[in-house]
């Protein structure tokens, strides 16, 4: 181990939230999602204008990110070090993703899950010219497709209410193989709207469309889900659903 000659009088400083203390470093369990998110706290920060945003493409050309990655002592490739890395981050809901398909080419960019960054991806739902500002900023053309995932009910719940526990875990499985999709995405956007976040108040909202439902005119209970336990064990939540 090399020693480290200690921080000078002029050395620069990275801001970082709070909540990345109190909340999200607490639960995050992965030396390499840990490194390469840190990483790109310090890469946005020197970046100027809108958005702030870094590729894939870019990240593994960093040499200092490749040594940071090297040092996890990980016996994977350091691409499938950085996939894994950036995979449970957006799962975990620290950064946000979206891709850009220009013809044969896609690219993945990254975001820190900020209220900026949540703004922007929802007003890429729509075509305009915030889309068209946000192509010529990637270098892409004015075809390219921007592409961005949809978070399932249990990020949607870490981002929006707090901490998974068993018991709400499984309460949100029923409740996804229950309703469409679209009323759970639009429960939650209403309780953080009107400053209601907890479950009990979302699972309302929903029962409520059910039992009498939207003012669109959908009515009823989700006709093709399948309450399907085993599907959630592989997935990122399983731990929720072993015993």
């Amino acid at each position: 181990m090399k020693p480290f000659a200690g921080f000078s009088k002029s050395t620069e400083f990275t801001q970082l939230p709070n909540a990345f203390f109190d909340q999200l470093l607490p639960q995050m369990d992965d030396l390499a999602e840990i490194k390469v998110l840190l990483h790109i706290v310090a890469l946005l920060a020197k970046q100027k204008g809108w958005p702030r945003c870094v590729s894939r493409l870019q990240l593994s050309r960093d040499e200092i990110l490749q040594a940071s990655l090297s040092a996890t002592g990980d016996l994977r490739s350091l691409p499938d070090v950085l996939d894994h890395a950036l995979e449970r981050a957006s799962q975990r809901g620290s950064l946000l993703r979206l891709t850009v398909r220009d013809g044969d080419r896609a690219e993945e960019w990254f975001l820190l899950n900020t209220e900026r960054g949540r703004a922007l991806l929802r007003e890429l739902g729509a075509p305009g010219a915030r889309a068209n500002e946000l192509r010529e900023r990637l270098g892409s053309s004015e075809s390219a497709e921007l592409v961005t995932p949809k978070p399932n009910i249990f990020t949607l719940y870490e981002q929006n209410v707090g901490l998974l526990t068993r018991m709400i875990a499984e309460e949100l499985m029923e409740a996804e193989a229950s309703y469409p999709e679209p009323w759970i995405e639009e429960a939650f956007h209403i309780a953080v709207e009107r400053n209601k976040r907890n479950w009990r108040y979302i699972k309302n909202i929903l029962a409520r469309w059910a039992a009498e439902g939207r003012e669109d005119g959908t009515f009823g209970r989700h006709p093709g889900a399948v309450y399907d336990p085993d599907h959630y064990l592989k997935g990122e939540f399983g731990h929720l659903f072993r015993h």
